[in-house]
């Protein structure tokens, strides 16, 4: 059995050639990887600026399928604050992708930022919102179901 292992100055040489050759080598810019932007997905609650809310995913066929358009609308951003309460990013509104069947109508919602940077909203086919409130909740949102 090998309790340990000598190097030779020769070996040691190489090592220490390899390992500053690792240090200094830079791998080439892969464009796609830079175009893509990947960021952490992130959580918000939303709210559309438009009266009529944002439009349901039209489909390209009878059925979901890729090539299907998500509706889209401008909203405005916002996160609970250490207080409970419901506070706006001054300035921050996002264009929200609707990958429902139905109109998300103007009202408080949970948008996820996906890791390629798009806000997609949480609605459900069913017209089911899926959220997992803060502890202690979303003032005015005691449930999660329905529409709300």
């Amino acid at each position: 059995m090998v309790d340990r292992f000598t190097l030779s100055g020769q070996d040691k040489n190489l090592i220490q050639q390899v390992l500053t050759w690792w240090k200094g080598f830079v791998l080439p810019p892969d464009p796609g990887l830079y175009e893509q932007n990947y960021q952490t997905p992130d959580i918000y609650i939303a709210l559309p600026q438009s009266a009529l809310g944002i439009p349901a995913i039209t489909l390209v066929g009878s059925t979901p399928a890729v090539g299907d358009t998500p509706g889209s609308g401008t909203c405005d951003i916002y996160r609970i604050d250490s207080s409970g309460d419901i506070e706006a990013y001054t300035g921050f509104d996002k264009t929200v992708f609707n990958v429902s069947f139905s109109v998300i109508p103007k009202q408080w919602f949970i948008v996820a930022r996906s890791k390629q940077g798009k806000w997609v909203s949480t609605k459900q086919p069913d017209g089911i919102y899926v959220a997992l409130p803060p502890s202690g909740g979303i003032p005015g949102m005691t449930e999660i179901s329905g529409t709300n």
